[in-house]
């Protein structure tokens, strides 16, 4: 029960200060209502394809991985992307559950780029800059 390592989806043009939206994954309870997507680490950045609405992250890994994560904008289902758990794909502390989203991109740190900038245009996202 903590927004860290979250993205939160909320409707800020009714409710106040804001509004939960129906289809959030918590919305009726289980977790945090704001919560959209979990299993991140730090996500630092992310951007919409302005073509398709799939979602590209970027999130920096804890000791050994940076990854890039995508969600079809069509996806229904968990979206747990697995940190604490694994680190890229990589484990990092216990077993893996059977719902978590593999980083379509992953590299070691000190490997040359950083996943702190992710953008997404015409229909792919830059990946690690």
């Amino acid at each position: 029960d903590t927004l860290l390592g979250k993205l939160l989806r909320i409707d800020v043009e009714v409710g106040d200060p804001y509004a939960i939206p129906g289809d959030n994954p918590f919305a009726t309870g289980g977790g945090l209502p704001e919560i959209w997507a979990y299993g991140l680490r730090n996500p630092w950045r992310f951007a919409f394809d302005p073509l398709t609405d799939d979602l590209y992250i970027g999130d920096v890994g804890q000791n050994a991985w940076e990854e890039v994560d995508f969600l079809p904008a069509d996806f229904s289902g968990p979206r747990n992307f697995g940190w604490n758990v694994r680190e890229g794909t990589h484990t990092f502390a216990g077993p893996a559950a059977p719902d978590m989203i593999d980083p379509v991109a992953e590299y070691a740190n000190g490997a040359g780029g950083t996943c702190s900038r992710a953008d997404a245009t015409s229909g792919a996202g830059s990946g690690p800059s």
